[in-house]
């Protein structure tokens, strides 16, 4: 399959596709997406803007990670919303983030993703989409920054993370546009209603992680049982007590029996 038959991003398209005032710019080649929306912060960019690109040669994870973005195959764009929230609400934000992938992904594509606790996508095992949120200060001004890397059409993963991440369409002709357009319509959506917690009905509905062992911490391992609406999770341990992980640092993986 040709680069030509996918189909670039179309920066018109996507920003009357939002139908907001939202500028949007679209790169073919960057380093992160989420760094640049830094970068524009740090030098005075006080609207909302998304920043796409084609591909990324360092595209960056929480706690650390990288995001594999091949040229062409994925959504790899970053959110920027001036005056912002405080730091301690961006598990809210994180979370209205994977609930508006979930919601512009099934609109556009008609295919229903997990939400593994507290930021990733899953396509039955595998991890498909990814979501990094920031809060960036720039002088007495701040940013909400709010990276989404989504895997549409790839269909080969380095090896390191072969079977562990795939795509919505691997090696399938897919209007990553539309995709575009669908999830950042439901983010802004959601972004508007600071107070509204109902997109909480649908993270938890969705969730792959509720009911299931996990491990987590340094070796414990225990069950999840829910997510507050602090965006704690529920862990009932071995012993019958119950722990509240916060989403901050915290890595969990899901036992398969």
């Amino acid at each position: 399959m040709s680069f030509m038959k996918i189909g670039k991003l179309d920066e018109k398209r996507i920003r009357e596709g939002i139908g907001c005032e939202t500028d949007v710019t679209v790169f073919d080649e960057i380093d992160s997406t989420s760094t640049e929306a830094r970068r524009r912060v740090q030098a005075g960019l006080d609207r909302t803007m998304l920043i796409l690109s084609e591909s990324q040669t360092a595209g960056r994870g929480r706690i650390g990670h990288s995001f594999y973005s091949p040229k062409y195959e994925g959504i790899y764009m970053t959110l920027v919303c001036p005056e912002s929230g405080p730091g301690d609400e961006l598990f809210r934000v994180t979370a209205k983030a994977a609930v508006a992938v979930y919601r512009g992904v099934k609109a556009s594509t008609g295919i229903s993703l997990g939400i593994k606790w507290v930021n990733d996508l899953y396509l039955g095992k595998e991890k498909a989409a990814g979501i990094l949120t920031e809060c960036v200060a720039a002088g007495e001004k701040r940013c909400l920054l709010v990276g989404i890397g989504i895997n549409v059409t790839t269909s080969r993963f380095p090896e390191d993370i072969a079977g562990k991440a795939g795509a919505l369409c691997p090696g399938e002709n897919t209007d990553r546009n539309e995709i575009v357009i669908a999830v950042v319509r439901e983010l802004l959506e959601e972004l508007k209603k600071p107070e509204d917690v109902s997109y909480l009905e649908t993270y938890r509905r969705e969730s792959i992680v509720i009911g299931r062992e996990i491990l987590y911490g340094e070796g414990k391992i225990g069950t999840a049982t829910g997510i507050d609406d602090e965006g704690r999770l529920l862990v009932r341990t071995a012993g019958g007590s119950e722990e509240r992980l916060n989403s901050g640092e915290i890595r969990i993986r899901i036992i398969d029996r």
